[in-house]
Order: C-alpha cells, then structure tokens, then sequence
C-alpha cells in the first residue's frame, strides 16, 4: 500500500476533507470491494480520496491510502455541485452546546435549551468576514477563541424622523454601543460546563432631546435601543454551570430576563419595544423588570428533560433603579426590594418546519398601590390599596418553510396594578425576499396594547421592516410604523415614523 506522508499541504487536505465530509458534500464511488474513492467539493477545488480495505487483529479497517487535488475551472458545471445546505435558520430543536462561539446571530435563532441566550453577534467566529468589519485580527480571534476567550463589538445608530402626526414632527438620531465577552473556562481551564459572561452597554441621544417616544406621544416605543439618558455602563454579568450534558443549566449575576424568556425568534427583526417584551410586563416592578435598558441581579435554572421540552424559572430583583438614581442599575439585593419570580414551559419541534409554543406566568413577592382602589387606615386617612401584581403570556412562533415564519404573542396583566392590561403582538418574517440576497429579511408585525376599561383604550402600531446585510459585519434597516391612537386614545394624532438603523459588528 501506499504510504501518505502528513506533510502540511496533504495535514490541510486532509482536515478540509474531514470537514467537507462531516458537512456532507462529498460523493463517493466503489473502487472494488476493497476499496473506495470520496470526491470533496472544496470553493475551487476538488479533493480526492482513495481509501483501501485492511485487515487487522481487531478485524477489518479502512486507511487512507492516497489523496490528490484537482483545481475547477469557473465553469456552468463547477458552480451547479452539491453543496451542503443548512436547516431552516429558525430551528428550535435542541442542539449541541456551543462554546465560545457568538457569531454575527440577536439575529435568528432559539439558543439551546440548557444554555443562557448570548446576543449572536456578540461573539464572532469563522472566516475573515464572518468575524465582521474588523475581521479576525490576522488569525487573532481564532486562537483565543480555541483557548475558551471571544469577544465582540456590536455599533447601532438609529435616524427616526417623526413625519406626521404625533406630538410634533422631529428628526432623531440615537447610538446605542455593546461590548461583549464571553469566557468558556472549560476550554480555558477545564471547568467542565462553565461559562462566564460580561458586556457593557452605552447609549447617548436622549440627553440632547432625541427621545422618539416623547415626539410621537405613543406608550410602546417605536426604537428598542432608546433610553431615558446617556449613559455607558455594565450591562450584563453572569456565570453559568451546565450539568447532565447540558440538559441542566443554573446561572447567577447581572442578566437581561429577555435574553431568554417573553422571546419569538422570528419577532426580533422589529424595532418596537413591545416585540420584545410585551407593554403589560415590561411596565410592571419598580422602574421595570430586569430587562433593558437595566437588567438586575437574577438567578435562573433551567431543565431540558427531552428534546423537545423546555423548562426554565428564573428569580431577579423587583428592583431594577435606584430609587435616589433613576438613571442607575439597582444592583443590591435587600429582603425589602422583594423579588420577581419568572417561569416558562416552552414545546420545541424542529424538522424543516421548526416551532415554539411556549407559556410564561410572571409575579412579584411584594405587593404595589392599585391605581383604582383606596382603603381608609386606622388614623382616618386615605391611601392606596395594596395589590398583587402578575401576569401570563402565550407564545406560538412557526416556520412554515426555511425562508417563511409567523408569530403570536399574547400576554395579561393584574389591570389593578398596572396601566396596560394586555398585549397581543402578531407578524410574520421573510428571509431571502430576494433570491439575490439570500441573507436579507423582512419582516412585518401589528402589536395592540389596551389599558382597562373601553375596547377604544388602546395604542395599535403597524410595522414593515426590512435588514439588508452588506456583508463585514454591515448591515442597513430602513423600517416604518404608523401608531394608531397613540398613548390609548388621547387627543393625540395618529403618528407616522420612520427610521433608518446601521448596525456594525465589529
């Protein structure tokens, strides 16, 4: 037999076949019945592979007897081969943990169930372009990356011009910076199953008077990257052990309770805040639950005794502001805060038509003033009555085929101790709408919030968007919304916004 020397180009060959096999785009023939040839289909090259039958103490093996390189000319024939073809992107099935990968993805996609949700284009991983606009550092990233280390930059600016109606007609330009890290110390130190998470997030516009919300008068928030002031400061911070080949997961510290519950894959696209997090929960707790633009200290289990079930329940502090410092993370945890307990069952199906059907249910440990009710105290005043305040949502997120997806989402509240009773929120998404652009999406959503009282009382917004991605991390979203009866029925006019959003991934 033939010996096959390891020299570099034959150590390269033979990796890229091993993963051109793995991805299934080789082909193979019989030789005889002791041996076999694999043709590789590389970018520009084909790789064959002679393998021959030998016979052993253990019994029979196949060895890799000779190998050879053969470049394509760009012909008809050359471009039409094979090659391997992903699932549908918005596949819920459960897949094997990823380490230290968070590639250029919030994009699309449910992270696997025993592992916490890390923005995708936190954490860049693959080729020079797949690393995004700064690239991989001339091979910098890779290595850290194969010792456990990625990191990440991720820039968005968003120019929204109030057009019509609303409060008043105004062009707005908000920034919005996450610099992200995420530390596998299995890879790093063998920690088995541990993961380490950081990222610190800036904004600036609103202390020069670019607040959307305020020009438009609506309740729901027409930009999902808007706040109440400037500010740069740590966003998340938490470490995760997995257990039971990551069917199990519990994670403390710092974290954004909509990184993994109250989300439709196929929603994120869309830039009013209540795709997120519906109005009825995001309004709820004292200066809101644990979610942006303040997450608060948590700790989250989460269980996947099958396939395709999903069990999560997570505990953060009530308290997300500093009740002294509105514009200041709560991070300190006392007995008085009380605590927001959050609980969701998700069913996941994968296949070419990959869904979730999910339920959430959501309550505080302490109790809040009724907006309606009052109760006379024992010196004769007057105050307000303490109420209970908690919620249920309902999630259904479906593809249909692997570039077409819908959502639903609904969600209720205690009317008692909130101002919005209900969310429904329903959409769809288009991925490739141009055959030319395979990466591109669009996407389409309605989402009608109602306070209690008359059907009349709610704020219903339309939006169309549409992400063209220029490749190197670049992207361009143009997106336009119309606010019908903004802030539920007020004197103010329906509104109509527009917005262009860049986002580099650095």
């Amino acid at each position: 037999m033939e010996s096959f020397g390891f020299g570099k180009w034959n150590l390269r060959v033979f990796v890229s076949g091993l993963v051109a096999l793995t991805a299934s785009t080789a082909t193979f023939s019989a030789d005889d019945s002791d041996a076999k040839r694999a043709d590789v289909y590389g970018k520009d090259s084909v790789y064959s592979f002679r393998f021959v039958r030998e016979a052993g103490t253990e019994g029979d093996r196949w060895s890799l007897a000779d190998s050879k390189r053969t470049e394509m000319k760009t012909t008809r024939a050359a471009k039409e081969i094979p090659a391997a073809r992903n699932r549908s992107p918005a596949s819920y099935r459960p897949k094997a943990r990823k380490k230290s990968s968070t590639e250029p993805q919030k994009t699309e996609g449910v992270t696997e169930p025993a592992v916490a949700t890390v923005p995708s284009d936190a954490v860049p991983s693959g080729s020079e372009e797949d690393f995004g606009f700064s690239g991989g550092w001339g091979g910098g990233r890779s290595r850290l990356a194969s010792l456990g280390v990625s990191a990440g930059l991720v820039y968005k600016a968003d120019w929204v011009r109030a057009a019509s109606g609303g409060n008043e007609r105004k062009t707005m330009y908000l920034q919005n910076l996450d610099v992200r890290l995420l530390v596998d110390v299995e890879k790093l130190a063998g920690f088995r199953g541990l993961q380490i998470y950081a990222s610190g997030t800036g904004d600036w516009g609103a202390d020069r008077g670019q607040k959307p919300s305020g020009a438009v008068g609506d309740a729901q928030g027409t930009s999902n990257i808007e706040t109440s002031t400037d500010s740069f400061r740590l966003y998340e911070a938490w470490a995760q052990q997995n257990f039971s080949d990551d069917k199990v997961s519990f994670l403390v510290g710092i974290h954004d309770l909509n990184s993994e519950f109250y989300v439709t894959d196929s929603s994120t696209l869309l830039l009013n805040s209540s795709f997120g997090v519906g109005k009825e929960f995001s309004q709820s707790g004292s200066g809101g639950p644990s979610i942006f633009p303040y997450p608060t200290t948590a700790a989250r289990l989460k269980v996947s005794p099958a396939p395709d079930f999903t069990l999560q329940s997570g505990a953060f502090n009530a308290v997300a502001t500093d009740s002294s410092r509105p514009d200041q993370a709560h991070y300190s945890f006392s007995g008085s805060d009380g605590v927001l307990f959050v609980t969701e069952a998700d069913y996941l199906t994968g296949g070419d038509r990959p869904a979730k059907y999910g339920v959430g249910y959501w309550t505080y440990s302490r109790t809040f003033d009724s907006l309606s009710e009052n109760v006379t105290d024992a010196g004769g005043g007057t105050q307000s009555k303490q109420v209970p305040s908690s919620g249920v949502y309902f999630l259904w997120d479906r593809a249909w085929s692997r570039a077409f997806s819908t959502f639903a989402r609904y969600g209720i509240a205690n009317s008692l101790a909130l101002s919005v009773k209900n969310d429904l929120s329903v959409g769809t998404l288009i991925r490739g709408p141009i055959s030319a652009r395979p990466s591109d999406k669009l996407g389409f959503g309605i989402t009608r919030a109602s306070t209690p009282g008359s059907a009349e009382n709610a704020e219903t917004t339309y939006e169309g968007s549409y992400r063209a991605e220029l490749g190197r991390g670049f992207a361009l979203q143009p997106d336009l919304q119309f606010v019908h009866r903004p802030n539920f029925g007020s004197s103010t006019a329906d509104a109509l916004v527009s917005t262009l959003r860049v986002e580099i991934s650095f």
